[in-house]
C-alpha cells in the first residue's frame, strides 16, 4: 500500500468518526459582517448559487442562515438544478466567519 493510500484511508476514518460524533459531513462557511444597522451574511462557495441575508442580531442571523439555505435548496430542486445529496439531506453544519 502506498503512502497516498494510507493517507486517504486515514482521511476516510476521520470523516466516519466526525460523522458519528456530529452527524454532519460538510461545513458551510457563513461570512458575517456588520452592515450599518444589521448583520449581513453570505454562504460559502460549496453552496451552489448565491445566498445572502440580513438580521438585526447575530442570533437572528444564525436562524436566517438556516432558513435561507432551506428556501434556496427548495428553489434549486424545483428548478431542476443539481443539488448535492448532503445539502438535500441536511448533512452539514454552519461555521461562522466574522469579517471585521
Amino acid at each position: 500500500m502506498s503512502y497516498g493510500s494510507d493517507k486517504m484511508s486515514l482521511w476516510c476514518v476521520f470523516l466516519r468518526i466526525k460523522r458519528f460524533i456530529t452527524g454532519k459531513d460538510e461545513k458551510i462557511i457563513v461570512n458575517v459582517a456588520w452592515c450599518d444597522k444589521n448583520f449581513g451574511g453570505s454562504l460559502g462557495s460549496n453552496v451552489p448559487g448565491a445566498v445572502v441575508f440580513t438580521a438585526p442580531t447575530f442570533e437572528a442571523l444564525q436562524k436566517e442562515a438556516k432558513e435561507s439555505l432551506e428556501f434556496h435548496i427548495e428553489g434549486l430542486m424545483e428548478n431542476g438544478e443539481d443539488v448535492p445529496e448532503w445539502l438535500k439531506n441536511g448533512d452539514y453544519e454552519f461555521e461562522y466567519n466574522i469579517i471585521r
